[in-house]
């Protein structure tokens, strides 16, 4: 007979308990199945830290998942001995077989501390998945799910004239016995302005207005539904040019967007796309920085490209800013389409973000329904429910995921199956935890970002000081005086 295999992941904790004199512990996990220590299942001792990152994968041998219980006991390790910082328990006969369950563990016996953990069932026969809706619990499954999630032929017609990673229509699926109760999508509200003067007259009130004929058009880089985007130079500048097709949009999408060059021309920030001007005639386009080596998501796929940890923190320094920016102005705005493809990276690794203004201009097949990019986009958005900045932080939180892996997110997946499952399904998909994360609290902060609960996901203020504090971190590593061979 097989034997019945926990995989269990220790990812990380937060906000232990101070056991030593310079208010800090050295923390290291035992884990106990059953009451049986095993020696071997002992992570690695984390010196100076609240917020641990272990991401250290053990195996242990079940006897029986409807009543096995595993118990984890959290150290702080000593010159003579160890200190007891908090333990906790939890049963393992609700898994999923090959599934990766993840979720924090609130540490009992002590004032505070959570510990994030990662359970995952190896040869147990009989475990089928077939939940639809929601459970109660702060609990996400990882790694994708054999649901087959059915959509109406017109949204199924659209997705496959897609990318995987493209806009598509954010629909509820149709399954036969569907849970109900989720809020329908709204369509987009009808704009009863004239966009040709709304452009005109912000153009001259601001004075972004540029003559066509002093833009040189050097080479089209991009391909959207909505026109192009071409490197071209304006006043000996290397400059991003994005063309709208006026015959391909409609009078409601040309007043969107006379709404994103309003709000580009008065934003000013080291890690948001400059804005340049605007011309109307003979046709619109919209001028910006020229950043040479494209989006992040294309960075990160190139491998031959070294991004070491360093520069990782800088890229989500540099980010974070940008987005605190944004999530800071009166009113906040919100960008609605964070993803690493709208994150631009120069030639030095500046990075800014981009595409944070209305972005709703799409092909005639999307205007029937709200849109966007569902790998990144958060449950409630997906579901057509109101949503608040929060939303954002959900999206940075997948963004996190791709530059600690360096892949896209769901790969392989069809983007209506990600919605069904990110947005209608409990446990929530989300991508597989890292296996190799080195920085102290960066997957915590991921983990929080991308909470099913908008209310437990940080601001970007909140995110930004605990980047800086990553960073502060890994250089005093990287100076610390390295051991004589």
């Amino acid at each position: 007979m097989t034997d019945k295999i926990l995989q269990i992941r220790v990812v990380s904790a937060r906000n232990l308990i101070a056991a030593d004199a310079n208010g800090l512990s050295d923390p290291y996990v035992v884990i106990k199945l059953n009451d049986k220590k095993v020696k071997t299942n002992k992570t690695r001792v984390i010196k100076k830290t609240l917020n641990p990152d272990w991401n250290q994968i053990f195996s242990l041998k079940v006897q029986d998942p409807e009543t096995d219980v595993v118990t984890f006991l959290v150290y702080d390790k000593d010159k003579i001995g160890s200190d007891f910082i908090g333990e906790a328990a939890i049963r393992i006969n609700d898994l999923i077989e090959k599934v990766e369950k993840s979720l924090w563990l609130e540490l009992k016996k002590v004032p505070h501390g959570d510990l994030l953990v990662g359970l995952m069932a190896v040869n147990w026969s009989g475990q089928q998945h077939t939940q639809y809706g929601f459970s109660d619990g702060p609990v996400y499954y990882h790694q994708p799910v054999q649901v087959n999630y059915q959509f109406s032929p017109q949204v199924m017609g659209f997705v496959r004239n897609s990318n995987p990673y493209g806009a598509v229509p954010f629909a509820a699926p149709v399954n036969p016995g569907f849970a109900q109760g989720f809020a329908s999508v709204p369509p987009l509200p009808t704009v009863h302005q004239t966009s040709t003067q709304i452009l005109d007259d912000s153009s001259r009130r601001e004075g972004y207005n540029i003559n066509h004929s002093e833009i040189e058009w050097d080479k089209k880089i991009a391909q959207g539904a909505f026109g192009e985007v071409w490197r071209a130079t304006w006043a000996g500048t290397v400059v991003a040019a994005k063309k709208i097709l006026k015959t391909d949009i409609s009078e409601s999408d040309l007043a969107d967007f006379s709404q994103e060059i309003l709000l580009m021309s008065k934003l000013r920030h080291p890690n948001i796309v400059q804005f340049l001007g605007a011309c109307l005639e003979p046709e619109i386009c919209l001028l910006t920085e020229f950043f040479e080596r494209g989006s992040l998501f294309d960075v990160l796929a190139k491998k031959d490209i070294e991004i070491d940890w360093s520069r990782k923190l800088q890229i989500i320094k540099e980010i974070t800013s940008g987005f605190v920016y944004l999530h800071t102005r009166n009113p906040p705005i919100i960008h609605r389409d964070i993803k690493s493809m709208n994150v631009l990276v120069t030639k030095d690794w500046k990075c800014a973000v981009a595409d944070f203004g209305l972005t709703k201009i799409k092909d005639k097949a999307m205007l029937s329904t709200r849109c966007g990019s569902p790998a990144w986009s958060a449950p409630e958005v997906l579901r057509g429910e109101p949503y608040d900045e929060k939303a954002d932080v959900f999206s940075y939180g997948i963004v996190l995921w791709e530059i600690i892996t360096r892949n896209p997110p769901y790969m392989g997946m069809n983007p209506m199956q990600v919605i069904g499952q990110v947005a209608y399904q409990r446990p929530s998909l989300r991508p597989p935890m890292p296996n190799d994360c080195p920085v102290v609290g960066l997957i915590d902060l991921m983990t929080r970002c991308w909470d099913d609960a908008p209310s437990v996901r940080p601001t970007f203020v909140e995110a930004l000081d605990a980047v800086k504090t990553m960073r502060s971190l890994w250089e005093q590593r990287d100076q610390a005086p390295q051991p004589a061979a």
